[in-house]
């Protein structure tokens, strides 16, 4: 069968079928409210060792209307990619990695929160649904806080692992290279 193991600060498990079926429905119909208690009750059937991963998506719940339930959406996409497969995971640990490592200090004004792996899912979900990151409206101080060299190296990767997370594609867009680009 299958082993359990340590993923990106969440316990990963090397997909069982029932797994991978469960996630594979789960991103394809965006239906994280009610298919991770599902997920959950089938990780505790196998056994799975891990009780805050299994908490948490069994305590799911949300409007389905992903506007002010977005946060907890990636919280919850991130635990099903992670669950999904190997390369879900590893897009995950360098989305991290991107936020954390090469997005992290927000530049002016220097009193701005750091840039996260929530913070930069629910910008980019944001930005691919409406064109815009919302990251002004949540005082997060706009996106030129995040443009810089490490971006422009690495902002063309971004993208697709966006997609194997959350297995929702980029929009077709002629501005979508204005992701987390200054606007002034």
């Amino acid at each position: 069968m299958g082993r359990h193991r340590k993923g990106n600060n969440v316990i990963a498990v090397i997909p069982y079928p029932t797994i991978t079926t469960l996630c594979q429905s789960i991103r394809q119909g965006r239906d994280y409210f009610i298919g991770c208690p599902i997920l959950a009750d089938a990780l505790d059937e196998i056994d799975y060792p891990h009780r805050r991963v299994t908490a948490v998506l069994r305590a799911a719940t949300g409007t389905g209307d992903y506007g002010d339930d977005l946060p907890r959406v990636v919280v919850l996409e991130r635990i099903v990619a992670c669950l999904y497969s190997h390369e879900t995971q590893l897009a995950v640990r360098w989305v991290g990695n991107f936020a954390r490592h090469d997005l992290w200090h927000g530049g002016y004004p220097a009193y701005l929160p750091h840039m996260n792996y929530t913070r930069l899912m629910v910008a980019a979900h944001r930005y691919n649904d409406t064109g815009d990151d919302g990251l002004q409206k949540d005082n997060w101080g706009g996106s030129m806080n995040w443009q810089n060299a490490k971006l422009d190296e690495n902002y063309q990767l971004f993208w697709p692992k966006f997609t194997q997370i959350t297995g929702v594609p980029r929009t077709d867009s002629d501005e979508w290279d204005q992701f987390l680009r200054c606007a002034c």
